[in-house]
């Protein structure tokens, strides 16, 4: 699902043309603006289906599929039993399809410098959630900035879940795995011991910062 997620963006990106501003400094709008056509295109929703549809049916194990078929009997059969279609598809088909097919993209393409040369390690980064509280005592500075720390929230909670703002230590530290639970902490300790990590607080920057290495991979192709 990854790959099927990646290629299809990556795909349309690598049809664009550099664009450089007077500065030069990469112009990356051209990527938001497709990365935003791709989360809306019913082509990538089907696609991203049609990649989950295999991979919980033809390429799992026989108990796999079993369990999966009976999930899906068991939430159709509630909704018929409830007459409750609308908040079925309002509830349970519309975010499981459209909203995490949107999240997983988000969640994909921010994870690694894509299009880099180097390997995961070195390309891998940290994603945090949160901004900085205002300095002063503003009323609306602290409501703008509460308005912020709730889309933060909103994607901790529906794209970068778990342990995927540290998924760089997974990388770079691949043989302490046992301790994933605690891997914000394991990260933190090898930051304060010296270990090279960068970080970034708020997935539009670790977003910017892949699109921005996939311009310059464009720039020195069409050099």
């Amino acid at each position: 699902m990854k790959v099927t997620c990646i290629f299809y963006l990556l795909g349309g990106l690598s049809k664009m043309k550099l664009i450089l501003n007077p500065s030069p400094t990469i112009d990356t709008r051209p990527y938001w603006k497709h990365l935003w056509r791709t989360a809306i295109s019913p082509r990538f929703h089907w696609l991203f289906l049609e990649a989950r549809f295999k991979a919980n049916f033809m390429n799992e194990s026989i108990y796999r599929r079993i369990i999966t078929i009976l999930f899906i009997i068991f939430l159709i059969a509630g909704a018929i039993l409830t007459q409750s279609f609308f908040k079925f598809v309002l509830a349970i088909i519309f975010p499981l399809t459209f909203l995490y097919h949107i999240a997983s993209l988000l969640q994909f393409l921010s994870e690694h410098k894509w299009g880099s040369t180097h390997n995961k390690t070195t390309k891998s980064h940290g994603r945090f959630c949160g901004v900085t509280p205002p300095t002063d005592s503003s009323p609306w500075a602290w409501c703008y900035w509460i308005i912020k720390m709730l889309g933060h929230f909103l994607v901790r909670v529906a794209v970068l879940s778990g342990e995927m703002p540290e998924h760089d230590w997974h990388h770079k530290s691949p043989k302490t795995q046992k301790e994933w639970a605690n891997g914000t902490y394991a990260r933190q300790r090898e930051v304060e011991a010296g270990k090279d990590y960068i970080d970034f607080w708020g997935i539009g920057q670790a977003i910017e910062h892949v699109f921005q290495g996939l311009a310059k991979v464009d720039c020195n192709s069409d050099s």
